[in-house]
């Protein structure tokens, strides 16, 4: 039985506030989710849709798209995890 992976992405943009997944990120989690069969959850900080937090959302992830196109390819994938500072107390 596979054990559940858990795939910590970077989603900082030095000098900035909001995040963004790089290319590089990007492919390393389609390559790491292409090689687990078992569960897996992928996890950020920004999180990479509006939360209906103002200070949250001003910060939040673009690029959501290329992130939900990998996602879609590895239907393993129970939960994607993200979390702010001023959220994640």
């Amino acid at each position: 039985m596979n054990g559940v992976l858990l795939a910590l992405c970077d989603s900082t943009i030095p000098g900035k506030g909001a995040g963004y997944l790089e290319d590089s990120t990007l492919a390393w989690l389609d390559e790491a989710l292409a090689a687990h069969a078992g569960p897996a959850f992928v996890a950020f900080h920004h999180p990479p849709l509006e939360v209906g937090i103002p200070l949250v959302d001003a910060i939040r992830q673009t690029g959501e798209d290329r992130l939900a196109e990998v996602l879609r390819r590895h239907p393993q994938v129970a939960a994607v995890l993200c979390a702010d500072a001023l959220t994640a107390w």
